[in-house]
C-alpha cells in the first residue's frame, strides 16, 4: 500500500469544501412541498428554467415603461397627464398599477424632490385598463422626504410600495400617503 499524498489531498479538499457547502445550502433552501396533517406530501413546488418560460406578449411590457400598454400613453412625456406632471414634479420615472390604484413616481425638479402620485380607480374598468386618461384632478401627489428622484422598486405588501427616494430605500403606504423607513 502506498503512502498518502497529504499535500494533494488537502489541496483537493480546499477546492471541494466550498462546493459542498454551496450544494448543501442549495439543497437546504430547495422547496420541499407542503404536507398534510398526517405528514404525507400533498404538493411539490417546482422551479421553471428561464429558458422554458414563454415570452411576454407584445402588449405586456414592464410596468416602469412610460407610455406603454401598462401605464398608457397618458403617462408619456407628451401625454395629457404625463406632460403637466413632468412640468410640475419632474419626469415620470415609474408607473405601476398597484391593486386598485395607479402609482407614479417622478424625478423631481431643481426646486423640489420627486413625488409619488396616486390615482385610485374605485373599481372603474376604464381606469384599471391603464389606457384612459383621467386628467390631473384625480391624482393626489405626495412630496418625498429626501432631495432627488423617486423610483418604485416593488411592492412589499398589498398597498405598500418599496421606493428609492434620492438613494434612501423607503416604504410608501398608498392608503395613507405616508412614507416610512
Amino acid at each position: 500500500m502506498r503512502g498518502v499524498d497529504w499535500k494533494r489531498l488537502v489541496g483537493q479538499a480546499a477546492v471541494m469544501l466550498p462546493l459542498a457547502v454551496l450544494l448543501a445550502g442549495l439543497v437546504a433552501c430547495a422547496p420541499t412541498g407542503a404536507t398534510s396533517g398526517n405528514g404525507s406530501l400533498t404538493s411539490r413546488s417546482t422551479v421553471t428554467p428561464i429558458s422554458t418560460l414563454a415570452p411576454l406578449p407584445p402588449t405586456a411590457v414592464p410596468t416602469s415603461s412610460i407610455g406603454s400598454a401598462v401605464c398608457g400613453a397618458w403617462a408619456a412625456a407628451n401625454g395629457p397627464t404625463g406632460h403637466p406632471v413632468a412640468a410640475k414634479y419632474g419626469a415620470i420615472s415609474s408607473c405601476e398599477l398597484v391593486g386598485d390604484s395607479w402609482a407614479l413616481a417622478t424625478e423631481g425638479t431643481s426646486s423640489q424632490p420627486g413625488v409619488i402620485g396616486i390615482d385610485t380607480c374605485h373599481g372603474s374598468a376604464a381606469c384599471l385598463d391603464g389606457q384612459t386618461d383621467r386628467g390631473m384632478d384625480v391624482w393626489t401627489f405626495y412630496p418625498a422626504p429626501h432631495a432627488g428622484g423617486v423610483r418604485i422598486l416593488g411592492v412589499s405588501s398589498p398597498g405598500v410600495l418599496i421606493i428609492d427616494d434620492g438613494g434612501h430605500q423607503l416604504h410608501f403606504t398608498i392608503a395613507t400617503g405616508a412614507y416610512s423607513a
